[in-house]
This record gives C-alpha cells, sequence and structure tokens, in this order.
C-alpha cells in the first residue's frame, strides 16, 4: 500500500482500488492509508476533500477507494493502482475480476498487485498464475522467507491448526 501510494504521487493521474476479501479487511487498508498520509514529505497529497473507512478524495480528484470484493464494487474507470488481496477466496472472483478490468483506465497503465494464499485449483488466481502468458509477472513468496519459519516452526503451525496434509502442501 505504502509502494502504490508513492507511485500514485509520483505518476499521478490514477485512483488507487483496495479490493480485499472482506468488507473489513477493505476498511483496515483504508485505516492505513489514512495513517501513512501525515507521514509523507511535505507537499505530495494536495488537501483531503473527504475521508471516510471507504473513500479518500484529494483536491486533485485522485482518490484512494476501498472496493470490498463484491460483484458491484467496481465504478470507475480510472483505476491505475490496483491492490487485489486474497483473491483465490473472493466469493465470486470471476465476475469480481471482470468487474475490476472493466473499471481500469484507458489509455494508461495500470499497476495490478495481485496476492493470494492458494485455495486450491480452478478459481481466478490459481488460473492467472498457471497461465505465464497472460502478460502479468509472476512472483512467488515462500513462507520460508521468513526467518521466524523453521521447520520446528511449521511442525508446531501443523499441530496448533490440526491442519490435513493437503492443507498443509498448500
Amino acid at each position: 500500500l505504502r509502494r502504490y501510494i508513492h507511485l500514485q504521487r509520483l505518476y499521478g493521474a490514477g485512483d488507487i482500488a483496495l479490493a480485499p476479501q472482506k468488507e473489513d479487511q477493505s476498511r483496515n487498508l483504508m485505516v492505513q492509508a489514512a495513517h501513512l498520509i501525515p507521514s509523507a514529505p511535505d507537499g505530495w497529497f494536495p488537501t483531503i476533500l473527504n475521508e471516510s473507512t471507504a473513500l479518500i478524495r484529494f483536491a486533485d480528484e485522485t482518490t484512494i477507494e476501498a472496493l470490498p470484493g463484491t460483484l458491484t464494487a467496481a465504478r470507475s474507470d480510472r483505476i491505475r493502482f490496483l491492490l487485489a488481496t486474497e483473491m483465490a477466496f473472493w466469493s465470486d472472483d470471476a465476475k469480481q475480476w471482470t468487474g475490476l478490468i472493466g473499471a481500469f483506465g484507458s489509455g494508461m497503465t495500470t499497476f495490478a498487485v495481485i496476492e493470494s494464499t492458494a485455495n486450491g485449483f480452478g478459481n481466478t488466481y490459481s488460473q492467472m498464475w498457471e497461465d505465464k502468458d497472460n502478460g502479468y509477472q509472476h512472483y512467488f513468496f515462500s513462507v520460508w522467507e521468513n526467518p521466524n519459519h523453521t521447520p520446528e516452526w511449521r511442525e508446531q503451525t501443523i499441530r496448533d491448526t490440526r491442519a490435513t496434509a493437503s492443507y498443509a502442501a498448500q
């Protein structure tokens, strides 16, 4: 989120859309955005015209908007920066993704970060991940990149969550 706010200020001319799995996660991301703005360098942000748990609108007409993972969430044609979280868990992922694509700004590049943990196979996120020629850069960040995630940590987590072998493999 911090990088997107930085990109919006550098490149302007576009809105940031936050599309998490659930509405309460939208509010959490908006709270994070509201906390980042005051710590930005002087002059980075124009005056905030209005601010709520779903929208921050600036005087230069750009916005940061939380779009819950619902079919009717995308209402703009100016999305330039999209942060889609836990996409594999969206309730109607194919329709939601289609709505978001339709809201991408025309005539400009849209920067999209789509992240998720595994949730089986065949969902929209899984299909996008498997299709290496779809125009998206694919990056995998392993649970093992966290130095606290040792083999002992994994075994304890499996015991604590009573995970099945197939769930632990995901």
